[in-house]
């Protein structure tokens, strides 16, 4: 059986499964019970994904190091359609990012047209990107271990909202990843910001991985498999495990203060910021909401969905 041939059959076997798990979980009436069936009945449960990817993509050695020769440091945000076709409050996370950036580094805008001057991304994957089957979603995802690999710096997605400058736990370790918490446990890691060394051995094992895979798939197993090939790695490369057991766990969950309140059409106050920029140095906001929450103009989205006075979110 050829290889595109087998990985078809494979994707509609779990296709079936898939469906096959949500009927027999319907009958189950109490909710939790009824997802916890279904995960475990799901072929491709995160789980059963961690282990595909572990058993295909981790036999890879990682890129080569970058032999550039600049020390300057970057923040790296991506925005692929440009700043100007940004909604509002893109524009006031990279505000924010350019206000609290460290001392003498760099914010760099990643777009469609200027990505291939900073990450080195393979061609097949640039390839898959421009033909549809990789999301732009996506194609963010890959952009940020490329480039950090080559480059080093800091990676900010464009939905944080910066509140205070970068803690020292943050920039002071060669890599640094929070950890996911709630219902995004299992992917043990947030990608939403990450600091790392240029060369770092993670990010060119990750970058290495990820290469691989798109050689030879073309879709994703799962939405968030940049984070489970993470945990394959982590379970298959004991230097890239050592690695990752130097970084301090600290989880993501301060960062959300806002974005269900965001989610919920929760009123603006005065109140709930203090108590996000309180909690963390920043906060993940989403640009995507139905209309009647962003025509509000009491909510917090609308709110912060205008122009924003970025050292009005000081931390007092």
């Amino acid at each position: 059986m050829s290889k595109s041939v087998s990985l078809s059959y494979f994707y509609f076997k779990a296709k079936i499964g898939k469906l096959f798990a949500n009927i027999i979980s319907g009958f189950v009436r109490n909710k939790e019970k009824r997802h916890r069936l279904r995960e475990k009945l799901d072929p491709l449960n995160p789980q059963r994904c961690v282990n595909y990817l572990a058993q295909h993509y981790t036999a890879v050695s990682p890129i080569a190091e970058s032999l550039l020769a600049s020390d300057r440091t970057y923040v790296w945000v991506c925005w692929l359609q440009g700043e100007e076709q940004a909604p509002q409050m893109i524009r006031n996370c990279l505000q924010s990012v350019r206000y609290y950036k460290p001392e003498g580094s760099e914010v760099i805008l990643i777009t469609a047209e200027n990505y291939r001057h900073y990450a080195d991304l393979p061609e097949h994957i640039v390839s898959k990107w421009k033909a549809g089957i990789i999301t732009n979603t996506h194609f963010s995802d890959l952009i940020r271990i490329f480039l950090l690999a080559r480059h080093g710096g800091y990676w900010v997605d464009a939905t944080c909202l910066l509140t205070s400058p970068f803690p020292p736990y943050f920039t002071d370790s060669p890599l640094f990843l929070f950890r996911s918490h709630g219902e995004f446990a299992y992917t043990l890691i947030q990608s939403c910001l990450i600091h790392c060394e240029k060369n770092h051995y993670v990010m060119r094992m990750w970058c290495a991985a990820m290469a691989a895979y798109w050689e030879r798939e073309d879709r994703l197993i799962n939405y968030f498999t940049l984070h489970l090939m993470f945990k394959a790695l982590l379970q298959k490369d004991k230097h890239f495990a050592d690695e990752y057991a130097k970084i301090p766990a600290i989880s993501d969950e301060p960062m959300h203060v806002l974005l269900k309140p965001m989610v919920q059409g929760t009123a603006y106050s005065e109140e709930l910021m203090q108590r996000a920029k309180e909690s963390s140095f920043m906060q993940k906001l989403s640009y995507k909401f139905p209309a009647e929450i962003l025509n509000d103009q009491s909510s917090l989205a609308y709110v912060l969905s205008q122009p924003l006075v970025v050292s009005a979110c000081e931390n007092k």
